[in-house]
Order: C-alpha cells, then structure tokens, then sequence
C-alpha cells in the first residue's frame, strides 16, 4: 500500500496532535510551553560559587614534583609535572547554592535551575550579592598567583642566606 506524501503543515499539525500516537504527553512539551520561561528562571538563580580545592592539591602536587624533577634534572618527571599542572586547571569545580548540584567548571554554562530542583530562596528579579562565576575564578587565580609570588620570594630569600 502507498501512502500519500506528507506536507509540511499536515506533519506539523500532526506532531502537535495530542490524538496522534507520535505525541507523548511526558516526553514533547505542551503547545504553550515557553522555554524562554525556564531560562529567565535559571539566570536569577544561577549563584554559583567557585570551588578550586582539587585543583589547588594538583598544583601543589604537580609544583613539588616539578621541584623534585629540576633538582633532580630529569626531563620526564619535570615534562610530566608540567603537563600536571596545565591539565589540573580541568579540576576546577563549581556548586550551586540554589539545587546543591556540583561540576566541572567547563560545564558551568550547561547548568541549569530548574524550579523543581531549586532548594534556595527564590530570587524574583534581584541580583545576588556574590560575584559573577567569572570574576570569583579570577579572584582565585589572582589569589594564588600571589602567594606563589610570595612562596618564590620566601624561597629566593632563603637560598641567599
């Protein structure tokens, strides 16, 4: 049996069909969903906090295997201890106070808050008082940054006693 092509708008129709069997009441969204609604939501709740406290243990790891490889002149555990550290930038974390959920940093532009999900306090319109995702990665790296400094003075200083 041959069955007639289909138009665009007869296909559309039948999708949106809640008579037809393709339509699936818990899996398709309803005809007025608006998912510009759930992404307003989550821009007023997404308060995310910076969480490098891996990384920082692999930067103090890889930092004092780089040590032991220069003392030592090796060139694989120092090349080793280099790689170490460029790839614990990966380890950096975030957690959302809003639905507890904790990831990757290189995901954070995946999260989202869904109303259902949301433990916190519900922010209608307000900004919240902690800082961007951006800037409180930025106050890290600056953070440690200079306590690197101040360690490779302390160090320096020490060396020239």
């Amino acid at each position: 049996m041959i069955l007639p092509a289909l138009t665009r708008r007869d296909a559309s129709r039948m999708q949106h069909d809640a008579r037809h069997r393709a339509f699936d009441p818990d899996l398709d969204p309803p005809d007025g969903f608006n998912p510009s609604a759930v992404d307003e939501f989550s821009q007023f709740q997404k308060r995310l906090i910076v969480n490098p406290f891996l990384a920082i243990l692999s930067w103090i790891l890889a930092g004092s295997i780089l040590r032991l490889g220069l003392k030592a002149r090796d060139l694989n555990l120092s090349a080793g201890a280099f790689l170490g550290i460029l790839l614990s930038f990966l380890l950096v974390q975030f957690h959302c106070l809003d639905c507890g959920k904790t990831g990757w940093a290189f995901r954070v532009r995946r999260h989202r808050c869904f109303p259902d999900d949301a433990h916190g306090p519900i922010h209608e319109g307000r900004r919240s008082l902690i800082p961007t995702f951006a800037a409180q990665l930025k106050i890290w790296f600056v953070i440690l940054f200079a306590a690197m400094c101040y360690y490779l003075l302390l160090e320096a200083t020490a060396t020239h006693r």
